[in-house]
């Protein structure tokens, strides 16, 4: 396995996002669900900002750099 060093490293520090708590709290998603619509909630409002932060992170992705990852 070798490194590449001649391309700058950008290293992401990135925390869970609301989503991936909601099922790490719940197990599942159907779970997370179940919890969110008995109190009047829904989880399509985690699903989209679970997409968008994901988006958000692959556009900062130019191929010049070599990308490290590190979950808070």
């Amino acid at each position: 396995m070798s490194l590449d060093t001649t391309k700058p490293r950008l290293v992401f520090v990135t925390r869970k996002s609301p989503l991936q708590e909601l099922i790490e709290r719940h197990g599942t998603i159907g779970q997370a669900r179940f919890y969110l619509e008995v109190r009047g909630e829904s989880v399509a409002y985690f699903e989209d900002m679970h997409e968008r932060l994901e988006q958000a992170c692959r556009a900062c992705n130019p191929p010049c750099l070599r990308i490290s990852g590190a979950r808070t």
